[in-house]
């Protein structure tokens, strides 16, 4: 598995223009994300987070704004 983890406490992901997460990972992995606000800037961004390829994805405590 693959883990993206801003913690202890929330990491703060600043996106214009493009995804915020693009997730592309091995077929049999899964994804966990957690800790993690995305804000996107001047109504341009495309996806808070884009999955392209994984087995399974899970969000825990993510804000997308």
């Amino acid at each position: 598995s693959i883990t993206l983890d801003g913690g202890p406490g929330v990491a703060s992901i600043l996106v214009a223009g493009t995804n915020g997460i693009n997730i592309n990972a091995p077929s049999g992995a899964a994804v966990i994300i957690r800790n993690i606000a995305i804000q996107g800037t001047g109504g341009q961004g495309l996806a808070g987070i884009k999955i392209w390829n994984a087995a399974s994805v899970y969000l825990e405590n993510v804000v997308i704004k």
